[in-house]
Formats: C-alpha cells, structure tokens, sequence
C-alpha cells in the first residue's frame, strides 16, 4: 500500500483535547480523532479546572438532560456555561457543540444561521449562554443527537419497545436526528471554515412520534 503522508488534521491539530468523551458524542470524536487526548468526565470535570497545552479543544462535556435542567438548573448552568468558560480560558481554539433547543421552534421550516435565537427552557439558554462564552472557535449546532451508546431517543424507543405494546410519543416538535458518528466525521470540515456559528445536522426532519415509527420499523 502507497503512503499517504501524513494527515494534514493531525498536523495542524496535533495536541487535541476531548472533554466529555464519556459521552455518546465524545465517543465518536474519539474514533474521529483517534490521536486526541480524550477524556470523560472522570479524568475531567470541566467545571472546576480544563489543562492547557492543546492546539484545539472538542468541547463534548455538557447537561444534556433537557428535562432534569428544568428540576436542577444550577447544575446545567454549571456544566454548560461555567465549564464551557474553563474550557475557553485554557486558551486553545474550540469546538463547541451546541443545539436546536437555542430556539423556540416557532419558525415553522429549518434554522439558519442567522436566525435569533430564543430559547424556551433551562437546557436552551444554558446552551446558548454557552455559545457566547467562546471566542476563538467554531459553535456548531445540531439537532436530535443518537448513537449506539450514552442515552438518547434512539435508544430509549428500543428499550421502552421490549417492555411496552405501546409507547406514547409526541408529535408537536420537529428536528432533524443526526447521527453522533456522522457528526463526528463532519467536524473536520467545519475545522476548515472560519471561526463561527454552523448548523450541521442530517438531512430531512421529522416529529418524535415519525422518528419513533421508524425506529420501531
């Protein structure tokens, strides 16, 4: 097999630091950026101290408990916002990993980018609050995360199926579920575009109750 020299990402980005790699996120970035230093919640709370001395930071760590933010949101202002500010005091350019609950869903067709934001509940300000904590760096925002680890829609459905003839979903709200690995793999495109705001999410959009039945078909 011809050498392919080395990857231009990894020279660019050689010391990369992943927060939150416990995470279903964090773990496709992991296999995304295999030479990163990835670190889970145990190696690293990013709330009390983030290490310097990396060249990018892929900022996975948050409260993603959309409904337990509303019951304790001074632990979803402190993972989201007062972790996201350790992570950018460290100094290094960053990846914030933001989401479609910074708007209210009245819009009626998809977020762009230049739409206003305005959140409805806790895990939404927390997450916008978060945005503008960052500086130097890419927001990127997506919708619906799932994957085959961590807790997610996906999985739940799966679960709740095994043990229930029927499930109650509803089908007031729409997004676009996105693939934790296809983001993973988009994050390195987004690397090449300026410091900014980005929504990167899959294709096409559904309601929870559509997303159910296609996850139990």
């Amino acid at each position: 097999m011809a050498d392919e020299g080395p990857d231009p990402l990894r020279t660019r980005y050689p010391r990369v630091l992943i927060t939150g790699a416990g995470g279903q996120l964090g773990t496709a970035l992991a296999e995304a950026f295999p030479w990163a230093d990835a670190r889970g919640h145990a190696e690293l709370d990013v709330t009390r101290d983030v290490p310097r001395d990396y060249d990018l930071v892929l900022h996975a760590a948050a409260w993603t408990d959309v409904d337990g933010a509303e019951s304790d949101p001074a632990r979803a202002e402190a993972a989201n916002v007062l972790g996201t500010r350790n992570v950018v005091a460290a100094g290094a350019p960053v990846v914030y990993f933001s989401s479609d609950y910074v708007f209210d869903g009245s819009k009626g067709e998809p977020y762009v980018e230049s739409d206003r934001p305005s959140p409805l509940g806790v895990y939404g300000r927390t997450k916008l609050a978060g945005e503008r904590e960052v500086r130097d760096g890419w927001i990127v925002r997506s919708s619906w995360l799932f994957g085959a680890t961590g807790h997610n829609f996906v999985r739940t459905m799966l679960r709740l199926g095994e043990k229930q003839e029927q499930v109650a979903v509803v089908d007031d709200q729409r997004g676009s579920p996105t693939y934790v690995d296809h983001l993973a793999l988009a994050t390195p495109w987004v690397l090449d575009l300026p410091y900014g705001t980005y929504h990167v999410a899959a294709d096409g959009d559904c309601t929870w109750a559509e997303f159910a039945d296609g996850i139990f078909a």
